[in-house]
């Protein structure tokens, strides 16, 4: 029982401590999953991977997301299909180049 009760602590420090998946807030790359850096103008910060082609989905981007203008940067946006699907502060719009949504800044 108590070996089971330190692996359980130990899982949970280890997962509190994880970096952040894509979309996700941060305030410095280190917070972020390698290859991935912390866009600080973003509200919150936003885990992201920078893209260069507006619209591209898996040739720049990882899935689930698609290359996208988020406050004044190309990078890589949590592909969306409603509001639900972001985070507070962020809404589900149109990303250029594409049919697809992305979760972006509130404006």
């Amino acid at each position: 029982m108590k070996r089971a009760l330190v692996s359980l602590a130990f899982l949970t420090v280890v997962a509190c401590n994880a970096p952040a998946g894509l979309g996700a807030p941060c305030t410095a790359n280190p917070d972020c999953q390698p290859g991935h850096l912390c866009l600080t103008a973003a509200p919150g910060g936003m885990c992201t991977h920078s893209c260069s082609f507006l619209g591209a989905g898996l040739s720049e981007c990882p899935a689930g997301s698609v290359c996208a203008a988020v406050s004044g940067s190309q990078v890589c946006a949590p592909i969306c299909t409603g509001a639900n699907e972001c985070r507070d502060q962020y809404e589900c719009n149109g990303a250029s180049g594409t049919t697809v949504k992305a979760c972006k800044p509130k404006s």
